[in-house]
């Protein structure tokens, strides 16, 4: 056969299987809208916001929950994520966006959880909650549920039907039996080589993510800061382990980085804060081993 004759064999061979998929293709379904419920302080000029990227899933689908924060500069408070396990939802992940500035002198901070069902019926995101202490009292807020649709992908034609009773015992195939034990081969080598594979991947310990120490440390011991370096020692801050006497401390240094991230830039270049400064003072702080910091 001629190149070309097997060029043209190999063309209708792909317009005939895309001509298949296109007859079996399910037809369009219409995406189903996303949900969001929410609630505010005014007093604290507070917003918590929960959304759910779909109101109906399959118990084959995953949800993307997010909870949205906006809050006053310098004003912290304690997220508390909603009790997933006791809702009937596996915890499969989760990203935390990074805070940006937004009106009215506040910051938006944002968490996107992925979630999954484990079987068919009606589900509830629970409520996510925030506290914060103003004027020595403890004051909280908190989300309404959404209400979740999981629907399961089985259908009745799905159940098995019973067979009749054979009159006599069936004889085993050998031909079947061979070639089940050669795909059980098969697919045991190719799983070993996947494994393999997988552990030649990991990352050797120099490419492993460094720890919220390292990087603080790694900012107090540069002379010369980088112009990432603020907003990667803000990161690492509120990612830190503090002391058991250093919470209000190391608070107070989060507080420093925020405020010159995202307060109007009323102040002179002179009067920002340096973050080698602060990663100085932070390593006093957090829970580490001692390390030296260069001069």
């Amino acid at each position: 056969m001629t190149r070309a004759a097997h060029a043209i064999s190999i063309s209708a061979l792909i317009a005939f299987l895309l001509t298949a998929c296109a007859r079996h293709t399910d037809p369009a379904v219409a995406p189903v809208p996303a949900v969001e419920v929410s609630s505010a302080d005014e007093s604290a000029n507070i917003e918590l916001s929960l959304a759910a990227d779909r109101s109906s899933i399959t118990t084959l689908d995953r949800l993307d929950v997010t909870i949205t924060l906006r809050r006053p500069v310098a004003s912290p408070v304690t997220l508390t994520e909603p009790s997933w396990e006791s809702a009937g939802w596996t915890r499969i992940d989760a990203l935390d966006a990074e805070p940006r500035a937004i009106s009215n002198n506040r910051i938006e901070r944002s968490r996107t959880i992925t979630i999954e069902p484990y079987l068919a019926g009606d589900y509830a995101v629970p409520p996510a909650s925030i506290e914060w202490t103003d004027n020595a009292l403890t004051r909280t807020l908190q989300t309404p549920e959404i209400s979740i649709r999981v629907a399961s992908v089985l259908t009745p034609s799905d159940a098995p039907e019973l067979a009749e009773p054979a009159s006599t015992l069936p004889v085993p195939d050998e031909s079947k039996a061979n070639t089940t034990a050669q795909l059980i081969i098969s697919f045991t080598v190719l799983a070993g080589a996947l494994l393999i594979w997988r552990v030649a991947r990991r990352p050797g310990h120099t490419d492993q993510i460094a720890s919220p120490a390292d990087t603080i440390r790694a900012i107090a011991n540069d002379a010369h800061p980088s112009d990432s370096a603020l907003a990667d020692l803000h990161r690492a801050l509120t990612q830190a382990k503090p002391t058991p006497d250093s919470h209000a401390p190391l608070q107070a240094l989060i507080n420093r980085c925020e405020i010159a991230r995202f307060a109007p830039a009323d102040r002179a270049p002179s009067e920002q804060p340096n973050p080698r400064e602060i990663a100085i003072a932070a390593l006093e702080l957090i829970a580490t081993e001692t390390a030296e910091v260069s001069p």
